[in-house]
């Protein structure tokens, strides 16, 4: 029988989330999340099975981290809400933000993915009906638009993260506001 470990899988994942935020994924390795936690590597492959599982539930953690910020209220329209909470994030939590788009850009586990995402519907939902009631626009036309609107989102938010734009919710309200307009403009011409 393995020896008892004096912590637990979640003390694992987050000893490597804070790796991930001060050196990116690059730092988390068995011998550093032992560090971290003043363990050995074996207690961390105890419980947590694997680095690839590991790097799993970082994953999640940091998407969980991601749907926070972007389910906080800040100008009362759900989908702007949503919008500005995701440059947050990654102006909050730079090196999370490029290791769930960059250094780990790959589909979480079906399973993971499912208790992840449970946390978004409810907030999409009057988000989407308000952008279709705003718009007129209807499904696979609000599809386009939104993938519009996300693409330019992100591309803010990847500024926003490597410091190159430094941007409160306010100026990148405004923004997506602009940006909204401009993207509902153009479809309608079109």
């Amino acid at each position: 029988m393995p020896p008892k470990s004096q912590f637990s899988a979640e003390d694992v994942v987050n000893a490597a989330v804070r790796l991930v935020q001060r050196g990116g994924a690059e730092a988390v390795s068995a011998r550093a999340v032992a560090a971290e936690l003043k363990g050995s590597t074996m207690a961390v492959y105890h419980r947590i099975g694997s680095m690839e599982a590991l790097l799993t539930e970082v994953q999640r953690v940091a998407q969980e981290r991601q749907f926070a910020s972007q389910l906080r209220p800040v100008t009362g329209e759900p989908l702007l809400d949503l919008a500005i909470g995701y440059v947050a994030f990654a102006r909050e939590e730079p090196r999370l933000f490029r290791f769930l788009f960059f250094e780990r850009s790959r589909p979480l586990p079906a399973s993971v993915a499912k208790k992840t995402l449970a946390l978004v519907p409810e907030a999409l939902r009057p988000a989407m009906r308000q952008v279709s009631r705003s718009t007129g626009r209807v499904a696979g036309d609000l599809d386009a638009f939104v993938l519009k609107n996300w693409i330019f989102v992100h591309g803010l938010a990847c500024l926003v993260s490597s410091r190159v734009l430094q941007l409160d919710d306010a100026a990148v309200g405004e923004l997506l506001m602009d940006a909204g307009a401009a993207f509902s403009a153009t479809q309608s011409r079109g």
